[in-house]
Order: C-alpha cells, then sequence, then structure tokens
C-alpha cells in the first residue's frame, strides 16, 4: 500500500462569525489556534481513495458536493473515492446553515475549496509505501450522555487507530474515531479553536513516531458532549490531553495485518419528514412563547427564542402556500481500509448507531463517522421521540423548516448494514 498525505492551514482571519451556538456574541475576535484541512491519499491493486478532514463544524451537501467534485477532478478519481469529514468544532467558521449561528462567509468556502483540491494533488504527489496497521483502545471520562437518564442512554468508548507505518516502523499517518461533540469551548468563547479534536490531533502527531498526519475523526455523537466545557482552553487541554494519550498508546500497540484492501461506496437515501399543519405549528410557537415569557429572557433565551420566531414564521408560509420541498437526501459513505470500515453519514447522528451496525452487519471493526460529506441534522432512534428534549424537538428549526420522521434513523441503519455486506462480499480477500 502506498499513502500520500497533506496538511492545510484552513484558518480564517477573525472577524468571521463562528458557528455552533445560538447563544455567541458575534463575530470572533481572535484566534486561539490553527484550523486544518488533514488530506489522506490512499492507493493499493488500482484502488484509490482521499479523505479529507477539516476543522470546521460540518457542511451542507452543496458545500460538501462541491469540495468532493473539485477534489476528485484533481486526482481524476470518481466521487465515491473522495471521503469528506469534520470534526464539529464550535469554533470553527460557518459552513453549514444553522439559524442564529453565525452566517456563512462566501469567500471562506471558496478558499477552503481551493485549499483543499491543492491539499488533494500534494497528498498524491508525496506517496510512500506503508503497511497497514490497527489497535483499538477505549476511553473513558471523557463523553457523557447529555440527554436526561433513561433506558436509551449510550455513549460510545471505542477508541480504532488505523495506521499506516514506514518500513523503517515510523508512522506516515494514523485515523482514529471517537464519539464527542467537540465542544470543550463553550459559548462565551469568541476566539478561533479546532477545540478538544485540533489540541488532540497535534499532540497524538508530536507523541507518535514519525510525527504523522493524524485524522481524528467524530463518531454517532448526537447524544454526547465532553464531560464539561469552559469559556477558556481548560477543558481542551484536558480531554484533548487525555484523547492524545490514548491515539499514542494504540500506535505503539497496533499490529499488522494481512488485508489491505480499499473499497468504497456511495449511497444517497430519501428520509421521510413531518410537514405539520398550520394549527400545529401554532401550537408549538405558542409553547415557545410561553416558555420565553417564563425564562428570565436573557441574550441566551432571547437569541434562541428570535430562532424559533424565524423558524416558526418561515414554515408557516411554507406550509400554508403549499409548496412544501423534498428533504434534503442523506448520505451514506463506506469506506473498507484493510478489515476495518468507516460508515460515514452526514448527520449528527446518536452514538447508538456504532454499536447497532456491528451487530446487523456483523463487523466488529466498524466505525461511524459523523458530519461526513455534508449535515442535514439530527438523527435519532425511534424511541426518542417519545423522550422528546432538543435533538429532536428543537435542532430541526435551527437546521431547516421539518423534522425528519421517525424510524430513519433505523432505515439509515439497515441500509447502512446491507452497503458493508456488499462490499464484505466483493472484497478481494473475501474479509
Amino acid at each position: 500500500m502506498k499513502a500520500g498525505t497533506a496538511q492545510k492551514n484552513i484558518t480564517p482571519e477573525p472577524g468571521i462569525d463562528l458557528s455552533g451556538y445560538a447563544a455567541r456574541v458575534q463575530p470572533s475576535i481572535g484566534k486561539h489556534d490553527d484550523l486544518f484541512a488533514r488530506i489522506l491519499f490512499l492507493d493499493h491493486g488500482g484502488q484509490r481513495v482521499l479523505w479529507i478532514h477539516c476543522d470546521v463544524i460540518g457542511f451542507d451537501n452543496d458545500l460538501a458536493t462541491r469540495i468532493r467534485q473539485a477534489a476528485a477532478a484533481k486526482l481524476a478519481l470518481a466521487e465515491k473515492d473522495v471521503f469528506l469529514s469534520a470534526t464539529h468544532t464550535h469554533s470553527g467558521p460557518a459552513t453549514v446553515f444553522l439559524r442564529n449561528c453565525g452566517n456563512i462567509d462566501a469567500d471562506y468556502t471558496r478558499f477552503l475549496t481551493a485549499a483543499i483540491a491543492d491539499g488533494a494533488q500534494e497528498a498524491a504527489s508525496n506517496r510512500e509505501d506503508v503497511r497497514l496497521c490497527f489497535a483499538e483502545t477505549r476511553l473513558d471520562g471523557i463523553a457523557r450522555d447529555r440527554r436526561r437518564p433513561s433506558g436509551n442512554s449510550h455513549t460510545d468508548t471505542a477508541l480504532p487507530l488505523v495506521g499506516f507505518r514506514r518500513q523503517d516502523g515510523s508512522y506516515k499517518a494514523v485515523i482514529t474515531n471517537y464519539a464527542v461533540h467537540n465542544v470543550g469551548f463553550s459559548s462565551g468563547n469568541r476566539l478561533i479553536s479546532a477545540d478538544i479534536a485540533g489540541f488532540a490531533a497535534q499532540q497524538a502527531s508530536a507523541d507518535i513516531n514519525g510525527k504523522p498526519l493524524v485524522l481524528l475523526t467524530n463518531g454517532g455523537c448526537g447524544n454526547v458532549n465532553p464531560m464539561a466545557k469552559a469559556d477558556d482552553d481548560s477543558e481542551i487541554t484536558k480531554f484533548g490531553g487525555a484523547l492524545a494519550a490514548g491515539i499514542a498508546a494504540a500506535a505503539k500497540q497496533a499490529l499488522p495485518g494481512d488485508d489491505e484492501s480499499l473499497a468504497s461506496s456511495f449511497v444517497a437515501v430519501a428520509l421521510p419528514w413531518e410537514q405539520p399543519s398550520p394549527d400545529a405549528l401554532a401550537s408549538i410557537m405558542a409553547k415557545h412563547r410561553e416558555d420565553f415569557q417564563n425564562s428570565n429572557r436573557d441574550y441566551v433565551n432571547a437569541r434562541v427564542f428570535d430562532a424559533y420566531c424565524n423558524w416558526y414564521e418561515e414554515t408557516r408560509a411554507i406550509v400554508e402556500k403549499k409548496t412544501c420541498y423534498a428533504p434534503p437526501p442523506a448520505f451514506i459513505h463506506v469506506l473498507k481500509i484493510g478489515a476495518v470500515f468507516f460508515a460515514g453519514m452526514n448527520m449528527e447522528v446518536f452514538s447508538s448507531m456504532a454499536a447497532q451496525l456491528r451487530q446487523a452487519s456483523g463487523r466488529a471493526r466498524l466505525y461511524v463517522v459523523g458530519y461526513s460529506d455534508g449535515c442535514i441534522g439530527y438523527l435519532a432512534p425511534q424511541p426518542i421521540y417519545a423522550e422528546g428534549g432538543y435533538e429532536v424537538d428543537g435542532a430541526y428549526k435551527f437546521y431547516g423548516n421539518f423534522r425528519f420522521s421517525p424510524g430513519g434513523f433505523e432505515q439509515i441503519r439497515d441500509q447502512t448494514a446491507i452497503v458493508v455486506k456488499s462490499i464484505s462480499a466483493s472484497s478481494p480477500s473475501g474479509k
């Protein structure tokens, strides 16, 4: 196998809006640390794949498609062989629409697209022979289910490492994955930052033999936050340091495998969503008004209430005119690297997805990568709808207009398992 890498600085100038918190005062006023696009190019047995991983909150589907097309064109790759993911930092520039959470800067997204395309070419040009290896550990004490405890509470503490080692034993690159919202900085922070994932990736690279490129990808973390967050960087260094130590330890334990095959599959899925009546919308908005009137009406509550008001007026006009549009497509992007499967999804999917997929597909080395190839909102298991909460009752109003219908999580799970089994059956190694 051959691997090539590139790391492009994608830090915007201060003054750009940051994304992730409606409660944040905009715009950014400085930089805490740099943001990067980390790019890995793999070539084996005539199959080539490109993984682009960025320190941003996510991508809307259109932006993700433009980036993947630009990178694919640079290297004459099929689009399905370009895998795009994001760390989901809440202290990076707005790159996906979130109501009242920062405005997207078109100049920045153009810069981002060009920088990634250049990085793709750079990664393809510095390929060298590597040997694939793997390890998995588990890290507790970093992530928690942020919802009210119930029988559906869940976290996924798996920390896998897929390594690409040179002949001298040093690492060219590693891919790792951990399910936790990248929110070590709270809404009071106005500095640009890659947050926990950025700190961990940089520290792990420094601690691993060869100073490799480290792609610390996010898992299914729609319900999972770090144990704490702060306006300063105390929680970033604490949890990022723990992740870095875990990644470095896994790199020392990684063992080579006999399967180095590559395969990819990209599937678009139509998920149904609910289209409430005008009366139902009015009832929802009446509850928001009541909650706001009963709150202390501080800046945070006022910003959230304003977002709900904007959502209501916009959505009511759509419903009354009967001009409801089709849901944005959900994407499933499965990448097989040796005996390891990464299942990318353009959603904030709940952490139980990974465990359910491992069981449904029969693949223990399967990991969910959230915020892949776009981001269309939260995807929660069906029982969560009865429990309620921000993920099913509030988040969709920031992302757009309508809520995905119950059962979408299970639909994506089942379709992903089919894709994984199909790739397994067609793999040259039969694994």
